[in-house]
């Protein structure tokens, strides 16, 4: 196993055959970081989402929730158990919706974290293992009471960072072309406002963000339109989803075109045929109750579809989860329904594969409820509990609903429970694979590392923030690493994601958190 770093041996050294074949391969490999990581730390488990050859060639995570199949899970490895876990933080005054990594200067071996959040953009220089700093942002204006339009961005191959704020649309790079440490700059904003018929109210907002595979942006509005357009924010191209739908997670793309949104009423397939938009099903779910209990950002699903089976032989679908009081696991047929299927109940619609309650392991269980979106490999999928113990109030703003996350690592909002369910493509069923009551993932969307095979949350014992690890296969914790009480390790709706190097990130409810090896 060759375990060589890609640097120039110093001079007293000697210049070994194993050295000698790296530069080698580096030299003719277009890519050092997988050549030299890829048999040691990249695990081909056949689950991998085909590239999107839009999307920047950073292998740990250039988007929300990685990829836009929208699984927020990696073939590259995490933390592990006999790890000496190092804590680094850099302050960003909010939370930090979204993290995107660049890929690897190779020639000056830096690489760097975009980042948005309610009042700015930057980029944080994540090149040494000692500590994290600031490189450059940029003021975009007041806190926004809007938080979902500043929740979603993704970096394209050209290093073009793209994120919302507001209504307006926006587009950023490095100053200097290929230097991940230049300062950053606006290279392009476009007011969705301008664009005719695009947001139907003053109160709608754009909603997700995600890249089709021929490089149209592809995003929702608040109150139910999908629309797309090219990253110079032309030729757009909008279907309304219909009357009272609303928007309050992120959206999938697949590779044949199909762009995915769950609403307050429906799961809709958007389809993209390279010039014309047009709507390709709709299936209805249950919703639940119009006002969601605490914790909840909208009525309906709380997560973001995800889609699950690749490759030409296997089932396909999209993954949510519902709205009723007992959540539920929903998996939709992706494409063609199977010419022997019938519906799952009285009443189901057809295009539901099936549809199981999460209980979080309390068989007794009335309620259950996530608003993080889905941790998804192969044929599983995990939700986590985000039950905080109230319900929202109609009378008091959204904000304060949020507000109240800022203190669900205390003993009396603190939920506990992940679950994680398997698709056997043998019977067709759902089945739960195991459940584990103890863990406590309060507000943080979860990620999953194959070669490590675990699953990760920013999680909380005895109301000290913690990262958890997770056996994959058995729901057993493997590990936990103590933060602090501050709430600078709040991660407040922000993902934990899988870095290059093992090293994982979060955003924190007022700046950025980095764990490394020590």
């Amino acid at each position: 196993m060759l375990t060589t770093s890609c640097r120039k041996p110093s001079a007293s050294s000697s210049l070994s055959l194993s050295t000698i074949v790296l530069f080698l391969c580096c030299f003719l490999h277009h890519d050092c970081y997988h050549f030299v990581h890829g048999a040691r730390d990249f695990v081909d488990d056949g689950n991998e989402p085909p590239i999107n050859p839009f999307l920047m060639d950073s292998p740990p995570w250039p988007m929300v929730h990685r990829s836009t199949y929208a699984q927020a899970s990696s073939p590259y490895p995490g933390l592990m158990p006999e790890d000496d876990i190092k804590v680094d933080y850099e302050f960003a005054i909010t939370i930090p919706g979204t993290l995107s990594y660049t890929s690897l200067d190779y020639a000056a071996g830096n690489r760097a974290i975009w980042y948005n959040n309610a009042v700015r953009v930057g980029k944080m220089d994540v090149s040494s293992r000692n500590d994290i700093k600031d490189i450059d942002n940029i003021f975009l204006g007041g806190p926004t009471d809007q938080v979902l339009s500043t929740a979603y961005s993704l970096l394209d191959v050209d290093g073009i960072y793209y994120h919302f704020y507001t209504s307006h649309v926006y587009a950023y790079t490095n100053a200097l072309i290929g230097d991940v440490k230049s300062d950053i700059i606006e290279i392009r904003r476009l007011n969705l406002r301008t664009v005719p018929g695009l947001l139907k109210s003053e109160r709608d907002l754009p909603v997700g963000l995600s890249i089709t595979y021929d490089g149209y942006l592809a995003f929702a509005t608040r109150e139910g339109n999908l629309a797309i357009m090219t990253r110079t924010f032309t030729n757009i191209q909008i279907v309304n989803l219909g009357q009272g739908e609303e928007v309050s997670n992120g959206i999938a793309c697949d590779e044949d075109g199909g762009i995915y949104v769950v609403t307050s009423k429906h799961m809709h397939r958007v389809q993209w045929n390279g010039s014309v938009l047009h709507m390709g099903w709709t299936a209805d779910y249950e919703v639940g109750p119009e006002k969601q209990v605490g914790g909840r950002i909208g009525a309906g699903s709380g997560s973001t579809p995800s889609l699950m089976g690749t490759g030409a032989d296997r089932d396909k679908f999209v993954v949510i989860t519902d709205g009723q009081e007992l959540m539920h696991i929903v998996l939709f047929w992706r494409d063609e329904i199977p010419h022997d299927w019938v519906p799952i109940g009285p009443g189901k619609d057809i295009r539901i594969a099936a549809e199981v309650p999460v209980r979080f392991g309390d068989i007794n269980a009335k309620t259950s409820v996530s608003e993080q979106s889905l941790t998804v490999r192969g044929y599983g999928v995990m939700t986590v509990n985000n039950d905080y113990g109230f319900r929202g109030s109609a009378s008091l703003p959204e904000t304060v609903d949020l507000l109240r996350v800022t203190f669900t690592n205390l003993r009396r909002f603190a939920p506990y429970g992940a679950e994680r369910f398997q698709w056997d493509p043998t019977t067709r069923r759902l089945r739960t694979v195991w459940a584990n009551r103890e863990v406590s993932c309060p507000n943080g969307i979860p990620s999953m590392s194959a070669a490590s095979n675990m699953a990760y949350c920013i999680g909380q014992r005895n109301s000290v923030w913690t990262l958890e690890g997770m056996d994959w296969d058995t729901g057993e914790s493997r590990f936990y690493k103590r933060l602090g009480l501050a709430l600078r390790y709040n991660s407040f709706y922000s993902a934990i994601v899988v870095g290059p190097n093992r090293e994982m990130a979060s955003g924190t409810s007022s700046g950025i958190m980095r764990l490394t090896v020590s």
